[in-house]
């Protein structure tokens, strides 16, 4: 909207209170104003607060353009002397802030993540590159639901060194038993363990092991273990960007509820905390908007 030297005034008070702003700033100003005078369909001084939180309450925008209107209204009213719409108008800040931090949580949420086929495939593609500890990762990221501190393994040939306080990758010349005793919740679900027979991973931790007698599958160039802190964002780089829990709702939706008992077992954690993973589906952002309009509405007795 187009604002006229008569319908300035207002606006340039606002402005002339305000000295240290930059050009850029008064122009987006500018530009804010004449879409807060759109909404209101009136001057801001012509608006009673609750006028303004309506009409901002109610556009079809997101919480922060809604704080981009609220400032500059905020700022005019304020120029105005109009202290308690000031109060108001404050605290309606704070309710915006609230939503526009769901709003970044849904959006996160929400990111569109590959399919458990393609995670698969990624698997597949790291084995056929010959990118063997990687390949390790994922498959039992993939296949057993894992944390970041259940991959903090140490493979070896030795039976003999095994103990109760580390998690192992025992190779056999058939298999390799998959032994955790160290992750999040061992404490209540105790030791855990798979046998994984799929060659590949044989090829890939006789590789990686050689002719040590132990080694770690999160290692240092140098073969040291890494540090715990530093396993996350390893891991991250090693899929995708994703991560594991990630990892873990993707191939929660991808196995589908006739795996979901044992996917959860292998992870060692409940059906209730599982099921805030499994369900993928969140609020639509506007239909929020929608409904912070009817809070609003409600709340200030705007109708």
């Amino acid at each position: 909207m187009y604002i006229t030297m008569a319908q300035q005034t207002e606006f340039t008070l606002m402005i002339d209170e305000r000295s240290n702003l930059s050009e850029k700033t008064i122009v987006n100003y500018r530009n804010t104003y004449g879409r807060l005078k759109s909404l209101l369909g009136s001057d801001v001084k012509s608006s009673s607060a609750k006028e303004i939180i309506k009409a901002i309450a109610s556009a079809d925008i997101t919480a922060g353009a809604k704080i981009t209107l609220l400032i500059v209204a905020t700022n005019i009213v304020q120029s105005q002397d109009r202290y308690k719409d000031v109060d108001m108008l404050t605290e309606y800040r704070g309710i915006l802030n609230e939503l526009l931090k769901s709003e970044n949580a849904t959006r996160a949420k929400t990111q569109k993540l590959p399919t458990g086929d393609e995670l698969i495939t990624h698997m597949n593609d790291l084995y056929d590159n010959n990118k063997l500890r990687e390949f390790v990762v994922n498959y039992l990221l993939i296949n057993y639901g894992v944390r970041n501190r259940d991959l903090d393994c140490i493979i070896t040939r030795d039976k003999r060194i095994i103990t109760n306080v580390d998690n192992w990758l025992y190779l056999t010349d058939t298999s390799c038993e998959y032994i955790r005793y160290d992750y999040k919740t061992a404490d209540k679900y105790g030791k855990r363990f798979a046998t994984i027979t799929d060659e590949r991973i044989l090829v890939a931790l006789n590789n990686l092991l050689l002719k040590k007698s132990s080694a770690y599958l999160m290692a240092m160039k140098n073969g040291k273990r890494l540090t715990y802190n530093s396993i996350g964002s390893i891991i991250k780089r090693m899929t995708l960007g994703l991560g594991e829990g990630k990892y873990f709702k993707i191939m929660l939706k991808h196995y589908g509820k006739d795996n979901f008992e044992a996917i959860i077992a292998s992870r060692g954690t409940s059906r209730e905390v599982a099921t805030q993973h499994y369900d993928l589906g969140f609020k639509n952002e506007f239909a929020e908007q929608k409904q912070h309009a009817d809070e609003m509405t409600a709340f200030y007795g705007l109708n």
